[in-house]
């Protein structure tokens, strides 16, 4: 366990200073065996990966890592609110990458499975997110559609962009602000 927090640390210190070292500390992570045998060691290597090729606007190496996260079998061993968030980051990644089709898929599937945690008051901020992704799909000129930006500027004022920061996976007011 010690050498996991040992590789959690340098990928997030790394991912703040230097990206590339921190994809090398998760490169060696993923080869080394005491890691393999870690429960949620493909959580921590393919959403790190994920998360720092996003960060380099490398989108297309994003999806391919959080697509195969998704497929691992750890996903399912972790908890259905922070399953949805990984989904929910595939979304805005997706839609950075103008996958329209793959995301209206997405959102149906995302709505049938997390469909009881999605009805939960705590998670208002999620539904409205993905509410906010399908409407942008559609969306000719966001400029003119004022409906749609009262959306975005609402969910955005809903908590800072500080506690944004610690609860998403991609900070949604940060990506809201840069559409």
């Amino acid at each position: 366990k010690y050498l996991f927090y040992y590789y959690n640390s340098l990928v997030i210190n790394y991912s703040v200073s230097d990206k590339n070292k921190a994809l090398e500390a998760l490169k060696e992570a993923k080869n080394n065996d005491v890691i393999q045998n870690l429960p949620a060691f493909s959580v921590f290597i393919y959403l790190n990966t994920a998360l720092i090729y996003y960060d380099q606007e490398k989108l297309s190496l994003s999806a391919k890592n959080l697509s195969r996260l998704m497929l691992q079998d750890d996903f399912v061993n972790i908890g259905k609110s922070f399953q949805l968030k990984i989904h929910i980051a595939e979304l805005i990644v997706r839609y950075d990458l103008s996958q329209t089709d793959v995301i209206d898929s997405k959102i149906k599937h995302i709505n049938k499975t997390y469909k009881n945690l999605l009805k939960d008051d705590n998670f208002n901020r999620d539904k409205e997110l993905i509410e906010i992704i399908d409407l942008l799909i559609y969306c000719n000129n966001l400029t003119n559609d004022k409906k749609l930006l009262k959306k975005i500027s609402d969910l955005c004022v809903t908590i800072s962009d500080e506690q944004a920061d610690d609860i998403d996976v991609i900070n949604y007011n940060f990506w809201l602000k840069n559409l």
